[in-house]
């Protein structure tokens, strides 16, 4: 199926009329876009979109109450498949303004077309894209990639040894050396210490201590010690 335009209107369907019997808009105000038609299960998915930048840019403003969607009929050429109208809601389109922004209208529809077939455009398909097109858009296209690609990273920077070759570097000269040292202090000072348990400066001995006591030795003049 090829859908040849799409136009929306002001005008408004009179009572009493069916809308499977309306063949145009009442009053055709400008032509509207849509979307590159999506197709399953025999029905096509496509969302109508009227702003004011498109044609120009729209001049006068307007009450949006009625759209349709035109295709290629091989028997009888260009006709209206699909009528929608916002009945007694139509929405205002206030005119194109630079400074201000742009006004978008859209409105998602789905034609039935049967099963195993296709639809295509002959018009450009292109979608204004919001503030919250574009959030949708990071939050859910453009975020998990980045989030992916920061995870890659980081599990690969874990399992490489030398991440950090600058950090290490400065561990090897610097601060393990130190470490080292001061292990070696505080093992010294243990040795050292009167407090200290198990070693041979246990207790400190007196002349009263050695009083009446036996020992067998060589005394160290120099040192003024018993040597063992």
């Amino acid at each position: 199926m090829h859908i040849t335009k799409i136009m929306v209107g002001s005008g408004k369907v009179p009572d009493g009329v069916r809308l499977s019997s309306v063949t145009q808009l009442y009053n055709v105000v400008a032509q509207a876009t849509s979307d590159e038609p999506k197709c399953k299960d025999g029905v096509a998915f496509m969302t109508i979109e009227y702003n004011n930048s498109l044609n120009g840019g729209l001049e006068r403003g307007f009450f949006l109450n009625e759209f349709g969607i035109w295709a290629m009929d091989p028997a009888v050429g260009e006709v209206m498949i699909a009528y929608g109208t916002l009945g007694d809601y139509p929405q205002f389109v206030a005119p194109f303004n630079s400074a201000i922004g742009v006004d978008v209208r859209r409105f998602p529809v789905a034609i039935a077309i049967g099963e195993d077939r296709g639809m295509v455009v002959d018009y450009k398909t292109e979608l204004w894209l919001t503030a919250e097109d574009l959030e949708d858009y990071y939050n859910l296209t453009i975020k998990p990639l980045i989030l992916a690609e920061i995870d890659e990273k980081i599990d690969a920077h874990n399992k490489d040894p030398h991440a950090h070759m600058e950090m290490e570097r400065a561990l090897n000269l610097k601060v393990y050396p130190r470490l080292a040292l001061a292990e070696a202090m505080e093992e010294l000072s243990d040795l050292t210490s009167d407090d200290h348990t198990g070693y041979a400066n246990e207790y400190i001995v007196t002349f009263e201590t050695l009083d009446g006591a036996d020992v067998t030795g060589v005394w160290n003049d120099a040192l003024c010690r018993i040597e063992f």
